[in-house]
């Protein structure tokens, strides 16, 4: 019973994780969290209760036990995620309809890579005990599981609270275990906190303390069917009457998937000299101006979305033409879409300025190169 419950949690994790893999990851920071009355992971474990469960590790588990077997069933309640280290903490909290890295004020915070986070909160909650160690105090700091606190711990402590800030699970990471030749295994130490013994587990845990590591990078997709107009710097704009004319100028590709590379707060980036600028305007509704800077040795991009109230009144007949001949679609969105999109840009690039693939920052340096061989 125990190994045919062991298999069912892994193949109904590993399902989900495909499917969370499977749908464009733009979207589902603005959508997914958003069904009501539907699990945080989403229903295909099962359908089961999303009732409080105690997450307790059995005394007397053996090797091969879920190390937190409770936790699955509360994965719905996690509201907010602390990672703790001797050099900080970091934390992850849900806020309206996605998740946040920073301060729960707002400030300054960042969308999480919400894929991410979901594969860890599952890879915590699929942990397998190896066995029992000890429980001994003093050797706790051999096993790299001593408490945070202590002097010179090396461990790294996750936290996962509910809406009214209650833990759910805490756990002491530490030590990971090397094969015989050296290399990394699958198994390493830890300790609930609060709790005197440590176990030996196997499993996937990577909670890094590096707050970029978190961030999504998605940053801009605009089908190229989508603009209606878009200037580059002072080469001619580029200017089309339907979304089904032609694409092929190269201007038209460039925001179609861009993630950034790094980060810089906006407010510095934006005093510095300006090296381009992009306009333009898309068929449903959006605006978008971006403004490309020298700054610190590199070139950082300043993002200005809006969304147009009234877009262009043919809209609406040509997204339901395009839904019907699916091998012409134009790519546009609905306006509520539309809003839902500029609103999740406004939101990340508010703070930030962001650095761009040069592929991106060439072409922008260079607009005639990429204006060229447009048609209307």
């Amino acid at each position: 019973m125990k190994a045919r419950a062991r298999a069912q949690v892994k193949n109904s994790a590993a399902q989900w994780v495909a499917d969370w893999q499977a749908v464009p990851r733009f979207w589902l920071l603005a959508g997914l969290f958003v069904i009501a009355g539907a699990s945080f992971l989403g229903m295909s474990l099962g359908g089961k209760s999303s009732r409080p469960v105690a997450v307790l590790v059995a005394d007397g588990a053996a090797s091969g036990d879920l190390l937190l077997p409770g936790l699955l069933n509360r994965l719905n309640d996690v509201q907010k995620v602390v990672l703790a280290d001797t050099g900080g903490s970091l934390t992850l909290y849900r806020r309206g309809d996605s998740w946040q890295l920073g301060s729960e004020s707002g400030a300054a915070d960042f969308p999480v890579n919400a894929g991410m986070l979901r594969e860890q909160l599952f890879n915590l909650a699929r942990l397998e005990v190896v066995e029992a160690k000890t429980t001994n105090p003093k050797l706790y700091e051999r096993l790299n599981v001593d408490a945070v606190s202590a002097r010179g711990s090396k461990a790294r402590e996750v936290q996962l609270l509910d809406g009214a800030g209650k833990p759910i699970a805490a756990l002491l990471m530490g030590k990971t275990e090397q094969t015989r030749n050296g290399q990394l295994s699958r198994q390493f130490y830890v300790r609930p906190a609060g709790k005197p013994q440590a176990w030996l587990v196997r499993g996937t845990a990577q909670w890094p303390m590096e707050a970029r590591a978190w961030f999504d990078r998605d940053l801009l997709h605009v089908e190229p069917s989508r603009w209606k107009t878009l200037q580059l710097n002072e080469a001619a704009p580029l200017s089309r009457t339907s979304p089904y004319a032609s694409t092929n100028a190269a201007a038209l590709q460039l925001f179609s998937a861009v993630q950034w590379q790094d980060i810089r707060p906006r407010a510095e980036v934006a005093a510095a000299p300006m090296a381009a600028k992009v306009t333009g305007s898309t068929f449903d509704g959006m605006e978008l101006t971006l403004t490309l800077h020298r700054y610190d040795g590199g070139l950082w991009a300043v993002l200005t979305p809006s969304w147009r109230v009234a877009p262009h009144p043919e809209t609406f007949a040509l997204q339901q033409k395009a839904e019907k001949n699916s091998a012409r679609a134009t790519g546009l969105l609905t306006p509520d879409a539309v809003r839902a999109d500029v609103a999740e840009l406004q939101q990340r690039s508010a703070a930030w300025a962001f650095q761009l693939p040069r592929r991106v920052t060439d072409k922008l340096l260079a607009p005639a190169a990429v204006t060229a061989n447009a048609k209307p």
